[in-house]
């Protein structure tokens, strides 16, 4: 008996041994010959399938295919360009220098899984495009009415992802998983003709990094580019699902994050055709964050977008303004119709703006409603007064009530209204003395000033003597109606004087305003009792009108 045990281990020793060198007489065999067999006797067939699976023109310089121990099968195509359909523009849609794949063997043959191990892409460059009617031009892809003659497995594979057969067929579909897809050094370039002028946007310097891709579960991704500059300045993170049978992408739990202070805006002044004759700020800085909870997209575009958008740490210089526009802060809400601004904060020097309202139908009519508050803007250091004369003082404070429909210059023009109130106060105007300049406008009364000045109570005679005009009261009510922008009323008091008045200004710039300039009562009633002609344009207040 143990004689017997002893022989049939020695036969298992020996038939384990066999087996091991024949396992790998078998691997040196496979590496043997896929080293010595030439893939690219089959490259016109391969780019024919690839084609036929998007429907454009394809050229492909080299195809390599390695084995390794631990990649398993490796391809690798080189220098991989796709050609722009004929409705768009000359050129290439995507350039990619190399693609590399790895793919697992054993789960395809027993479970009929296409396992991935790595996918490398290096140096693709990729040119979207939207025409003057508005298509683009990754529409065109899988629309070729070509009848490819090629009919080999993985062209019926790709066909069927693309759901060109039944539903049923589609189901049969191998499972697909990638465990790693990594991008290097990518460009993205959108070009947009729509607008009446070719404007676009480019990011460069891409990095790319996808964890367990597959066609039937969501996977996690992470973007990492340049924005319109040279610096990495975009991160996104998030979760991508895609379902082929419905032809849907839904992202979930997706982050952009944009750091304004490396853009380039002389590159989006050059890029952007509305920004070239705009002069741009000399200083942006400012963290936006974009959060999508979810959005969905289909073959119709955007279906449904659950976002928030923030904006922090902002800042503006901007060489028109003499004051620095900080802090800014923006806090919405965006879905597929609305966006909702929950608050956005700018720093107008010590002042604030605040700013709350809704845009509806955005993609659409843009019909907007927003109120905007102004608290403690300092006018002297607000407005340029450099050149002037007289400089006005004081602190700005106001309410506006804003809406319309239509953000284009035409629309702004004929639908926007608004209403509102401002007021200033501790309102002074420098260099000048209101009332003696009136007085002194009254040629029916020689010397006027000079007569009133000598012979008035000293209480009095300070109001026509100070170098300044201290404002007591300043307060109008605005409003805009058809394009024009009207003050009515506008109320200012100062030392010794009251005006009344109103006025409007149009899109053209062209003013129209009248008023009415009364020195009250009392002071009116000093200023007879010395010169007994100001009795004259008294009114039945006893105000001098």
């Amino acid at each position: 008996m143990l004689r017997e045990i002893r022989y049939n281990m020695k036969l298992f020793k020996r038939i384990l041994l066999v087996s091991i060198v024949l396992v790998v007489i078998a691997i040196v065999g496979i590496c043997i010959f896929v080293r010595t067999f030439d893939i690219n006797r089959f490259k016109p067939q391969i780019i024919s399938a690839i084609s036929g699976a998007i429907g454009q023109t394809v050229e492909l310089a080299d195809i390599d295919l390695q084995v390794s121990m631990t990649k398993g099968i490796y391809l690798t195509l080189k220098d991989l360009v796709v050609h722009n359909d004929v409705d768009f523009q000359s050129g290439d849609f995507i350039t990619i220098k190399s693609i590399s794949v790895g793919v697992e063997i054993i789960p395809f043959l027993t479970k009929r899984q296409i396992l991935v191990s790595s996918v490398q892409i290096r140096s693709p460059r990729c040119v979207i495009i939207r025409n003057e009617d508005g298509r683009i031009n990754v529409q065109a892809l899988g629309k070729s009415d070509k009848k490819d003659s090629v009919d080999n497995s993985l062209n019926n594979e790709i066909q069927d992802i693309k759901g060109a057969k039944t539903s049923q067929a589609a189901v049969s579909v191998p499972f697909i998983f990638a465990k790693t897809i990594e991008v290097e050094n990518g460009e993205v370039t959108y070009i947009d003709s729509s607008l009446g002028s070719e404007n676009s946007i480019k990011i460069s310097k891409i990095r790319v990094k996808i964890d367990g891709f597959s066609l039937t579960e969501p996977f996690s991704f992470q973007i990492a580019g340049a924005l319109s500059g040279e610096t990495e300045n975009v991160t996104v993170n998030g979760q991508l699902g895609i379902n082929i049978a419905n032809n849907r992408i839904r992202l979930r739990n997706t982050t952009f994050q944009i750091d304004l202070s490396a853009l380039s805006l002389a590159q989006l002044k050059t890029s952007l055709k509305p920004l070239k004759d705009l002069p741009l700020p000399e200083e942006l800085e400012g963290e936006l964050n974009l959060r999508i909870e979810q959005l969905e997209i289909g073959a119709k575009g955007l279906l449904t977008l659950e976002s928030s958008l923030e904006l922090s740490k902002g800042l503006i210089r901007y060489k028109p303004l003499p004051f620095t526009m900080y802090p800014l802060e923006l806090r919405s809400q965006v879905t597929e119709s609305k966006i909702v601004i929950e608050e956005l904060l700018v720093g107008l020097g010590q002042g604030r703006l605040l700013l709350k309202g809704n845009l509806d139908d955005y993609m659409g009519e843009q019909d907007f409603n927003f109120n905007v508050h102004i608290r403690d803007l300092d006018l002297e250091e607000s407005l340029d007064q450099k050149q002037q004369p007289v400089k006005l003082q004081g602190v700005l404070k106001g309410e506006l009530q804003v809406q319309g429909k239509g953000l284009s210059l035409d629309h702004l023009r004929d639908a926007l209204s608004a209403k509102g109130s401002f007021e200033v106060e501790e309102g002074r105007l420098k260099d000048i003395n209101i009332l003696q300049i009136v007085l002194d406008k009254i040629s029916l009364i020689p010397d006027l000033a000079n007569r009133v000045e000598a012979s008035l109570p000293e209480r009095y005679k300070e109001k026509l003597t100070q170098k300044d005009t201290v404002l007591t009261k300043v307060k109008m009510d605005v409003s805009v109606q058809n394009g024009v922008l009207l003050l009515n009323p506008a109320e200012i008091e100062g030392d010794g004087f009251l005006v009344l008045g109103k006025g409007n200004i149009n899109f053209d710039q062209e003013i129209s305003s009248e008023g009415i300039f009364f020195i009250p009562e009392d002071l009116a009633a000093s200023m007879v009792n010395v010169v007994s002609e100001l009795q004259y344009p008294l009114d039945e207040k006893g105000d001098i009108r």
